[in-house]
C-alpha cells in the first residue's frame, strides 16, 4: 500500500476526517483490550433494553387503563305507607317507594358481607347514570345524574304516590361505566363473539379476528381483506366489497355499537302493606391496590441516575477515540514530517479531484472567467431560446384548447 494511500486511510481528506470527528466512535479501539469487553456489554446490553423497553410498554400500557374488580352492588327496594290518615276518604293514601344500595364484597365463598375496605365505599348514585320508574297506571319517574362535577351524591331515591290496589313498579337502571360501555349489534357480536364491551374492546376483538385469520394484506397492511362472514358485517350493502382500508374500520364500528342494556327490576307491591326486596347488581371499580405498582416498574430516580451514567460513558467513549486519531495523526508527523506532507497534500489532492468529479464541472468551468466566453455567451442564448419556445408553445396549446 503506498504511502499516500495509507495516509488517506488513517486521516483521510479534510471532509472525511471532519465526518468521523464528529461521527459515532468505533465499536473497538485497537490497543485497549478493554474496548473488545464493553463492544460486547453493549451489544447485551441493547438486547436487554429492548427486551426491558417493550415490558415496560406492555406493563404501562396495562397501568394506564386500571383493571376493573367486579363488586356486587345490593339494591334494596321498599314501599311504605304514609302515617297521616288522607283528609278526606276521597283521596288516596300516600305511600312511598324507596331505592337504596349498598356496595358489598365476596369472601371467596359466595358470602356477601357489608364492605370493609374504606377505599372502595361510594354513594349509590356514583354507579347509576339513570333510573326510570315506570308504575302500573302509567306514572313514570326519572332521575339522571348530575352535569356538573361533584353534584351532590346519595345512598338513596324515594318517591311518593297516591293510589289503591296492587301496584307494579319496572325499574329500569342505567349503570356508570369509565370507560363507557356499549351493546354491539347482533351480527358484530356473532362475528366477534362479544356481546358488551367498551370501544378498545370492540376494536382489540376485531384486530384480534384479522390477525387470526390472516385478512391484513401482505402488499399494503393498511388494507383488509375481508372473509365473506366479515364483509356481510361492515358491508352489507354491496358483498362485492371485500376491500376495506384499516382507517375506516373506527367509524364503521361506531354505527354498530348501541347503548348498553340497563338492569330491569320488576317490582309488585301493595301500597297498604309494607315490604322489602333485595336485588344484587353486579358493578365495576378500580383496583385501587394497583395505584403504586408504578414504583416498581422504574423508580424515577434510578431512571435519571441510568441516564446520566450511560451518557457518562458515551461521552469518555467518544474523548478516548477522538484522543487516539489525534495520537495516530501526530505519530504519523513525527515518524517522517517529509513523507506525511507530501503524502496529505496528495491526500487533499485526490479529494479535491473527487468533489469536481461529482459535481460533474471541469477544471476550466470552476472559473468564472469561462462563462464570458463567447461559446458560453451562446449557449445561453441558445438555451433561454429553448425555454422561451417551449413556453410559447404551452401558451398556444392551452389558447386552442379554450377554444
Amino acid at each position: 500500500m503506498s504511502s499516500a494511500k495509507r495516509v488517506r486511510m488513517e486521516q483521510g481528506g479534510r471532509k472525511n476526517k471532519d465526518r468521523r470527528m464528529v461521527g459515532k466512535m468505533a465499536p473497538i479501539i485497537g490497543g485497549i483490550p478493554e474496548s473488545v469487553q464493553y463492544h460486547e456489554l453493549k451489544v447485551l446490553e441493547r438486547k436487554l433494553d429492548s427486551i426491558i423497553t417493550a415490558k415496560q410498554l406492555k406493563f404501562q400500557d396495562s397501568l394506564s387503563r386500571p383493571e376493573k374488580l367486579k363488586k356486587k352492588l345490593r339494591v334494596f327496594i321498599s314501599n311504605s305507607v304514609d302515617p297521616a290518615p288522607p283528609a278526606s276518604a276521597e283521596i288516596d293514601p300516600v305511600w312511598g317507594l324507596r331505592l337504596e344500595g349498598r356496595l358489598m364484597e365476596d369472601d371467596g365463598h359466595g358470602n356477601l358481607s357489608k364492605l370493609s375496605d374504606f377505599r372502595f365505599r361510594r354513594k349509590m348514585s356514583a354507579f347509576f347514570e339513570r333510573i326510570f320508574v315506570q308504575l302500573s297506571d302509567g306514572t313514570t319517574f326519572e332521575w339522571t345524574e348530575p352535569t356538573e362535577e361533584g353534584g351532590p351524591a346519595s345512598d338513596g331515591f324515594e318517591l311518593s304516590h297516591d293510589s289503591v290496589g296492587l301496584c307494579s313498579a319496572i325499574i329500569l337502571i342505567t349503570l356508570k361505566n369509565d370507560p363507557a360501555k356499549f351493546r354491539l349489534t347482533r351480527s358484530l357480536a356473532r362475528l366477534l363473539g362479544l356481546h358488551t364491551g367498551t370501544e378498545a374492546d370492540v376494536v382489540e376483538a376485531v384486530w384480534r379476528y384479522i390477525k387470526i385469520n390472516g385478512l391484513q394484506d401482505s402488499d399494503d397492511p393498511e388494507l383488509i381483506n375481508m372473509d365473506p362472514a366479515m364483509a356481510n358485517v361492515f358491508s352489507p350493502a354491496d358483498l362485492e366489497i371485500t376491500k376495506m382500508s384499516m382507517w375506516d374500520i373506527p367509524g364503521r364500528l361506531k354505527l354498530m355499537l348501541l347503548p348498553a342494556e340497563p338492569v330491569t327490576i320488576e317490582y309488585n307491591f301493595d301500597p297498604r302493606i309494607p315490604r322489602r326486596d333485595v336485588y344484587d347488581v353486579e358493578v365495576e371499580v378500580d383496583d385501587l391496590n394497583r395505584a403504586g405498582i408504578n414504583n416498581f416498574v422504574m423508580p424515577q430516580q434510578a431512571a435519571r441516575d441510568l441516564v446520566a451514567i450511560e451518557q457518562k460513558i458515551e461521552s469518555v467513549s467518544r474523548d478516548v477515540a477522538e484522543t487516539r486519531r489525534k495520537r495516530a495523526f501526530l505519530k504519523s508527523f513525527a515518524r517522517d514530517p517529509k513523507e506525511f506532507l507530501h503524502s496529505w497534500i496528495a491526500s487533499q489532492a485526490a479529494d479535491a479531484d473527487e468533489e469536481l468529479h461529482a459535481s460533474g464541472l471541469t477544471e476550466e468551468q470552476r472559473h468564472a472567467r469561462y462563462f464570458k466566453t463567447g461559446t458560453a455567451e451562446e449557449a445561453i442564448f441558445r438555451y433561454n431560446s429553448k425555454m422561451l419556445s417551449s413556453i410559447r408553445e404551452d401558451l398556444q396549446k392551452s389558447l386552442a384548447a379554450k377554444q
